[in-house]
Parts: C-alpha cells; sequence; structure tokens
C-alpha cells in the first residue's frame, strides 16, 4: 500500500485469541493496583471453542506416528518435555546429560533453564545421539546443521492437516504436554 508516496505494509489486525490474552493481562494489573476496580462486561471477544489446542492419543497416533525421522522425534520430544521447537532444532549434544536425566538449556525463553526427560523423552534423545555420533547437534540436517523453522513447521503442518486439524500448530505440543500432565493429576 502506497500513502503520500511512501510504502507502506498492511498490518494484519490481531486476533481476537492474541487480543484476549492482552485484555486478560491488563485486567490482571488492574486489579493489582486498584482491587476495586471491575473491567468492563462485553470488553473480550468471543474465543473459536472449536481450535484444538492439545492432541488426545489417538491424535497423537495420527499426526506423530506417519511423520518421517527426524520431524516425528522432534514433534514426540516436544510433547514430552514443554520444549519450545528453537530449543529443540537448535539442541547440542553438549546440553544433554542422560545420566542425570536432564537437558540443561542455556539460553530458553525465560533464561536458562532445565528440562527434565521422563523415560520415553531420554529413549528418543539416546537414539538421536547414537544415530548422529559425530554432530554436534542433537537433530542434524544430512549436510550438517539444525533444521530450519520452515522445515519442521512444513512437515508438521501436513501432517496434523493430514489428520483433521486445520489450526493446530507445532507450539501446541506444549499444551498437550500440560493437558497430559493434568489428566496424570
Amino acid at each position: 500500500e502506497t500513502v503520500n508516496g511512501e510504502r507502506r505494509e498492511r498490518r494484519v489486525p490481531n486476533k481476537p485469541s492474541t487480543i484476549n490474552r492482552d485484555l486478560r493481562t491488563l485486567r490482571a494489573a488492574l486489579k493489582k493496583a486498584r482491587p476495586e476496580y471491575r473491567f468492563p462486561g462485553g470488553a473480550f471477544f468471543k474465543e473459536d471453542e472449536t481450535r484444538v489446542r492439545w492432541l488426545r492419543p489417538e491424535e497423537e497416533i495420527l499426526v506423530l506416528e506417519p511423520m518421517p525421522s527426524p520431524f516425528r522425534e522432534i514433534a514426540k520430544l516436544a510433547a514430552l518435555t514443554l520444549m519450545r521447537q528453537g530449543e529443540i532444532r537448535q539442541l547440542r549434544r553438549a546440553d544433554v546429560h542422560l545420566e542425570q536425566g536432564v537437558i540443561l538449556l542455556p539460553q530458553a525463553k525465560a533464561g536458562a533453564r532445565p528440562v527434565i526427560l521422563s523415560e520415553a523423552a531420554r529413549k528418543i534423545v539416546r537414539q538421536q545421539i547414537e544415530a548422529h555420533p559425530g554432530s554436534e547437534w542433537l537433530f542434524p540436517t544430512p549436510d550438517g546443521r539444525p533444521y530450519s523453522r520452515e522445515q519442521v513447521g512444513k512437515v508438521f503442518r501436513r501432517h496434523a492437516r493430514a489428520a483433521g486439524l486445520r489450526d493446530f500448530h507445532f507450539h501446541d505440543l506444549r499444551h498437550t504436554f500440560a493437558s497430559t500432565l493434568v489428566q496424570k493429576g
């Protein structure tokens, strides 16, 4: 779009869920500062109740099992550990401590943090280490570099859609992990 001879990008409006998240943050801040304050009714957008944000066990089989390796293992590790896609793609062998059952992420989104590995997660990590003995990366491409966000996202979206999930994102695997924990008590 051009305005006064200058090229401007068209701004995509925020999704209702994004606006609601921001409004919840504001509401929480206002509640701390002024406990008597009441947020106006009708301020929030109606959320899409049909959006799937986690995988049920039968959906895990439909989405994850048909994926080619190592994308299947990357997605499974995300669902088992709460790790983000970028943390897994760029995971270095030096950050993995199988004997202790932990991965130490030096630069996670919220700072350095440990990731405790379940037995299933340990199995995936062990198999990756054995499959790529000379690589510094846990999930290297054939030419030895980490996979790109686009590569992982494209494979994941294709398999999620093939399983009938239209608006399911790689990030939602984090919700799968949390939902599984809640269901197990």
